[in-house]
């Protein structure tokens, strides 16, 4: 098991929330996530299920930290391999997951 903390903010390099959308509702780690797991393509067709799979539990997950199993952790790090957003986004995500592992039972 792994604990993630997707309720975290992704703040501009001067720290101030960075707004997700037209309402300014502001980013979180959860955000970012589902759109990696929402855009992951491979080869092998069960990963995108279970990627799929993993988003619809994290999208439906209202605590800001989620418990996700060893197996979807995997899924979810391969999803992040690819990079889709910049260098700030990138840098807080890669935290994030990095303090995940470190939780890895």
């Amino acid at each position: 098991m792994v604990k993630m903390e997707i309720g975290k903010g992704i703040r501009t390099f001067d720290g101030k929330p960075l707004p997700a959308d037209v309402t300014g509702k502001p980013m979180v780690i959860k955000d970012v996530l589902l759109h990696y797991l929402g855009t992951f393509n491979s080869k092998n067709g069960k990963s995108m299920i279970e990627a799929y799979q993993l988003g619809v539990k994290i999208a439906g997950h209202a605590d800001p930290e989620i418990e996700i199993e060893n197996a979807e952790f995997n899924i979810l790090k391969e999803a992040t391999q690819t990079p889709v957003h910049g260098a700030l986004i990138i840098g807080q995500l890669n935290a994030v997951i990095e303090a995940a592992e470190a939780t890895k039972k």
